[in-house]
């Protein structure tokens, strides 16, 4: 999992999973646009089979779940400040997932991060809380 897209002039993302198979052929190749700033930074393969990933996205920290062949489950966004990033994802027995990353203020005055707090939401098999 990952990200790409135009960081240049605005920065413009759409997070993405490649899936190679043991003999180095592209099996999966998928992009997921959300939002202006999709990205996948952690992976985990679900117990149903599948993959579950996260990352940040415009509107906060954001959790996809796919199918085994990458085709998307369900998206559950996470906001509780202004920028949440999801850097883990965890996939339980019982198909739930949880989810860890920090949350952040930036003071464009001062130009420095000035707030974190760590988030972990838990979702279960259906993207519910």
């Amino acid at each position: 999992a990952g990200y790409s897209g135009d960081g240049v002039t605005f920065p413009t993302y759409d997070a993405k999973l490649v899936i190679f198979n043991p003999l180095g052929t592209l099996v999966i190749n998928r992009t997921y646009d959300h939002s202006d700033y999709d990205r996948a930074y952690a992976l985990t393969l679900a117990p149903a089979g599948g993959f579950a990933f996260t990352g940040p996205s415009a509107y906060g920290m954001t959790l996809w779940r796919t199918d085994e062949n990458g085709v998307l489950q369900w998206m559950q966004r996470f906001n509780t400040v202004t920028n949440d990033v999801g850097l883990s994802v965890l996939a339980a027995s019982d198909g739930s997932f949880l989810a860890a990353g920090y949350t952040y203020n930036y003071d464009y005055t001062a130009r420095q991060y000035v707030t974190g707090i760590p988030i972990l939401p838990s979702l279960g098999l259906r993207g519910e809380f």
